[in-house]
């Protein structure tokens, strides 16, 4: 078991016992690898960090194949990815990291092959319209014009749930989400 801190972020002191790394707010490849280095045999991960640290931490556990590494998220405080997975913070998630038993969830990518936690939002180009369709799997979310498109992640199989904003009762369950526009900006 070993602590990765991202940035700034606190750790716990329940996690003050156990080998800890540095890395940057949104870590790269390089202090990726070294954390996956140092970990070894100890095959858990505790990560104290944003979701972005998180997301891009899988992201490359996903490319380098290493998913068989436990991974525990400690956020300081309350945010789209522990929502999603039903996590606690502060504290309370670093004793779950601990001493919690490791689930599988899904794992979420976008068209790029990043992983998403949380939720990620598509919006038109300098705050217009999203123009153009998206689709989970088989299952059409939109056509046409949207102000924006939010994926949220689930621990539940599929693992997502793209939701559009054109309407309250638009959002389709499941699938994998796939967007086609001539010029969109990811939120995340």
């Amino acid at each position: 078991m070993i602590v990765i801190r991202c940035g700034s972020a606190p750790v716990p002191t329940v996690l003050g016992e156990h080998p800890r790394i540095e890395v940057s707010e949104v870590p790269d490849k390089d202090e990726i690898n070294r954390a996956l280095a140092e970990v070894g045999t100890r095959r858990r991960l505790l990560v104290c960090g944003t979701d972005a640290g998180l997301a891009t931490l899988l992201t490359r556990l996903m490319r380098s194949e290493n998913l068989d590494v436990e991974v525990a998220y400690i956020a300081e405080e309350d945010t789209p990815a522990t929502r999603a997975y039903g996590l606690p913070t502060g504290s309370a998630a670093a004793k779950l990291g601990v001493q919690g038993q490791a689930h599988e969830v899904p794992l979420v990518r976008d068209e790029t092959g990043a992983v998403l936690v949380g939720e990620a939002t598509v919006a038109g180009p300098r705050g217009e319209l999203l123009v153009g369709e998206a689709y989970a799997d088989d299952d059409k979310v939109f056509s046409g014009e949207v102000p924006t498109l939010t994926v949220r992640v689930s621990r539940d199989f599929p693992g997502c749930a793209p939701l559009s904003r054109s309407r309250a009762d638009s959002g389709v369950g499941g699938g994998s989400p796939r967007a086609q526009s001539s010029s969109a900006a990811p939120v995340r």
